[in-house]
């Protein structure tokens, strides 16, 4: 895949800041500020709708989440300290601390839950999306912020990472503040932005360490190959970058000294990771399609089949020091970088989804839609096509439901009434001399695939999920918080639900392992296939320590049957061994 950076000044773009005056092409609505009020009231609600809609209606999935819950619940009630992130009883300290921070706030503000644990990335997310409206509209005008904001909130990385609560939500914005901030100081030479700049930095550092310093590098470098010394200096790099750190290193240097086993944890998330005797070891390859796909529509607006001009483009940005430059320097970095490094999660790529959107931003051609949309006939069949599938989908949920619906299964209704009274309003409405009509309506076809998207993982996560499994095991055993362990197969998300630790085990495991376990709250949920087979070895008399309980259970989306296991009476009163 090629991507040209594209000139500096668009043709077709007017001059910085003049969209945002009247124009002759422009409807009579638009001039009304009341009307531009509510079009970009309207406008800003859509973008943030993938980020918010249906957030804490599906349970916790995956380890990395189930980890971050366990670790700030603890912080928000106090039973854990502030400063040394712990996960049951033991320091746990693979990451800095400002994302527990964020979610143990977030649990203080609204109560324990899912929602309050995803609420911060997504908070991250709508202000990552109020930066890259606020540079391009600061830089060019209302139509490329308006396009460069839209493009980001239907990327499919952005979105999903903005609704898991994690670090890396938290990290791609400030990285987009970095940016922003540095091509405003190197712009304007003013001090706030150099004091945006370092500040956004040391937040970075604060997320996720050493991932915190893409952006000013990449930053460094597209000063250097411009040759703006002058700017270079003026951001002062090595001050910056020496403040910025100090916090982290205060905070690491004081973990170190209370708990020194710090250093060979650190080693592992850096060193060893980096050198592919860590986790999450990928080929070289990987990041390659999740850039291609994941980073959509960006990177389909970015292909060019046209390679012979790419070395004259990249020698006309670097001339007229063109930002888009920087977008590409960041992103080139940034996938160099982790795909020299072993261990490799998709998240890690979140940072390039805001430079990739100003970057297409500057791109894309709004004609391109009109030639199969922008006309009547395909305008209105769009609409027609919008509402059959509203039909479509709540139909489905009643289907679903067998019963009545809930409100959330409205979901397409809802947005079908404001893309009718958006189109109402303002659909006839012209910036410049290019209509947005036609990918507009592509747009809100986006945002509604992206609502379904949301239904649908309710529905994969939520039928047979981890906590209506729990729930139903304490009403059996009558246990408030059951110590369950798995067999056979193997959930990270348990101890979120049980506030227990739990693991994978053999029941055939050696007496003595058996003896210094409690025994009273002990639970295990088991797959029948491997239950039966280590029943069925003469050696091992699991009848003698376990009785099946009367309940029956089905796990995941995939609605696999569990049998649930409990202490027979005679060996519950065996107490554990110290």
């Amino acid at each position: 895949m090629s991507v040209m950076p594209a000139e500096t000044a668009d043709p077709e773009l007017p001059p910085p800041r003049a969209a945002a005056a009247t124009t002759t092409d422009e409807h009579p609505w638009m001039t009304r500020p009341w009307c531009r009020r509510l079009a970009g009231l309207v406008f800003a609600l859509l973008c943030v709708f993938p980020l918010f809609f249906s957030l804490g209606d599906h349970p916790i999935h995956g380890d990395s989440e189930a980890r971050y819950g366990v670790v700030a619940r603890g912080m928000a009630t106090g039973e854990t300290s502030l400063l040394v992130p712990t996960l049951f009883d033991q320091p746990h300290l693979t990451k800095p601390p400002l994302t527990y921070w964020l979610m143990a706030g977030s649990i203080r503000l609204i109560g324990d839950g899912e929602l309050a644990l995803r609420l911060p990335a997504a908070i991250s997310g709508a202000l990552t999306l109020a930066i890259v409206f606020g540079l391009a509209f600061r830089l060019y005008g209302t139509r490329r912020a308006v396009v460069a904001t839209a493009i980001l909130a239907v990327t499919p990385m952005f979105v999903v990472i903005s609704r898991i609560g994690i670090t890396d939500s938290h990290l791609g914005l400030f990285s987009t503040a970095a940016l922003a901030s540095g091509l405003l100081a190197v712009r304007e030479g003013k001090r706030r932005w150099v004091v945006g700049l370092w500040l956004a930095v040391a937040l970075a550092l604060l997320t996720k360490g050493p991932a915190g310093l893409l952006a000013p590098g990449a930053l460094v470098m597209w000063l250097l190959i411009t040759r703006q010394r002058e700017a270079l200096r003026s951001i002062r790099p090595v001050t910056g970058v020496i403040l910025a750190g100090l916090p982290l290193v205060a905070w690491g240097v004081m973990i170190a000294w209370q708990h020194p086993e710090a250093w060979a944890v650190w080693k592992f998330q850096t060193l060893d990771r980096a050198a592919g005797t860590g986790d999450h070891a990928e080929p070289w390859w990987f990041f390659f399609p999740v850039f291609a796909v994941g980073l959509l529509p960006a990177t389909a607006l970015l292909w060019s089949k046209d390679k012979s001009k790419l070395w004259h483009q990249w020698a006309n940005a670097i001339q007229s020091k063109s930002e888009n430059l920087l977008w590409a320097i960041m992103a080139i970095l940034t996938l160099l970088v982790f795909t020299l490094i072993a261990g490799k999660l998709m998240s890690y790529l979140m940072p390039l989804t805001a430079p990739l959107a100003w970057w297409a931003s500057s791109r894309i051609d709004i004609n391109l839609c009109k030639k199969f949309v922008y006309n009547n006939y395909t305008s209105d069949t769009a609409l027609w096509i919008i509402a059959c599938v509203t039909v479509g989908v709540l139909a489905w949920q009643v289907q679903v439901h067998d019963g009545p619906i809930s409100a959330w299964a409205l979901w397409p209704a809802a947005l079908f009434v404001v893309l009718g009274l958006t189109l109402a309003i303002v659909g006839r409405a012209r910036l410049g001399k290019d209509s947005w009509k036609g990918p507009g309506l592509l747009w809100l076809a986006g945002l509604n695939l992206i609502g379904g998207a949301c239904v649908a993982e309710d529905r994969m996560f939520g039928r047979h999920s981890v906590p209506s499994v729990v729930a139903a095991v304490q009403q059996a055993t009558g246990l408030e918080h059951p110590q369950i362990l798995t067999v056979g197969f193997g959930d990270r998300s348990l101890p979120y639900y049980t506030h227990r630790p739990t693991r994978w085990i053999d029941p055939r495991v050696l007496p003595e392992t058996w003896a210094k376990m409690r025994k009273d709250d002990l639970v295990l949920l088991a797959d029948p296939e491997w239950w039966d087979t280590f029943a069925a070895d003469p050696n091992w008399d699991l009848s003698e320590r376990f009785e099946l309980v009367d309940l029956e259970l089905r796990w995941g989306y995939e609605a696999k049957p569990i049998r649930v296991y409990r202490t027979t009476e005679i060996y519950r009163q065996t107490k554990a061994q110290p």
